[in-house]
């Protein structure tokens, strides 16, 4: 004879505590004490089948272990020693997520003096070979100046605009750069791409070929692009966002690096 403690029972029969009362009440049945330990309460495995027949219910294929001789004490104990080892763990853990964080916080840091570094305003020394111009709004068309007001004096200029940078690099990639953002990690010609050109009215590119500025009016689809040489401003249209492709653009600064004068 085996005998099954109750949460076992409860188990095999799929059934809460009250409802294994219950059903041992009905078929006239009582639990059984571990002669070990008065305090556990067993029913036996014929009357766990026979509680199974009456109702209909289906046992695991395999009987659980016979109940041990192990007291409430002991289990007590047991309990707390794996509570210490799961605190234990828990608190190495949180060193080492908190390590994890201090890592990636300096590695973050480095990242974003290096991307700093790439959007200098002008007048700065070049900080790398990966972008071989500053990134201002120079080469863009300046616009007439507004008159003179005598009641209102016009305000001091602290510096120029920082675009956003397309720019190549020597393994041929190309990296992005948003002034408030820094560098983005999506691909050019990606959906992405096209969404985040929709948002801006101007930037600059560095291509493979050569360089040039690009702008469009408030409201208008079409961009223009520019380029400043020897004085004079050349500007050929681009098309709308979705033809802002790196192929398209490296096309259009080749054109304009054309107008270079020979040396």
């Amino acid at each position: 004879m085996t005998l099954i403690a109750q949460s076992e029972c409860c188990t095999m029969l799929g059934i809460d505590p009250k409802t294994l009362r219950t059903w041992l009440k009905h078929a006239h049945l009582s639990f059984t004490a571990h002669p070990s330990d008065a305090r556990l309460k067993c029913l036996t495995d014929t009357h766990v089948q026979h509680l199974a027949t009456l109702h209909a219910r289906p046992l695991s294929a395999t009987l659980p272990a016979p109940v041990s001789g192990v007291s409430e004490v002991e289990l007590s104990q047991t309990v707390l020693r794996l509570q210490a080892q799961v605190a234990t763990l828990q608190e190495q853990l949180a060193q080492f997520a908190l390590e994890l964080l201090r890592e990636r916080e300096f590695h973050t840091a480095q990242r974003l003096s290096a991307l700093e570094a790439l959007v200098m305003p002008a007048g700065a020394s070049p900080p790398s070979s990966l972008v071989r111009a500053e990134t201002t709004a120079r080469d863009l068309p300046k616009p007439a100046p507004p008159p003179a007001s005598p009641a209102r004096p016009a305000p001091v200029r602290t510096g120029s605009h920082v675009l956003p940078l397309i720019a190549s690099t020597p393994t041929g990639a190309y990296v992005i750069i948003c002034p408030t953002r820094g560098e983005l990690s999506f691909a050019p010609d990606s959906p992405e791409w096209f969404d985040w050109l929709a948002t801006l009215s101007s930037f600059r590119f560095l291509g493979q070929q050569g360089r040039l500025s690009a702008s469009r009016g408030v409201g208008r689809p079409s961009w223009m692009a520019y380029r400043r040489i020897q004085g004079h401003c050349y500007n050929y249209g681009l098309g709308n966002t979705q033809r802002l492709t790196i192929a398209h653009l490296e096309q259009m600064a080749a054109t304009l690096q054309s107008h270079l004068p020979s040396r």
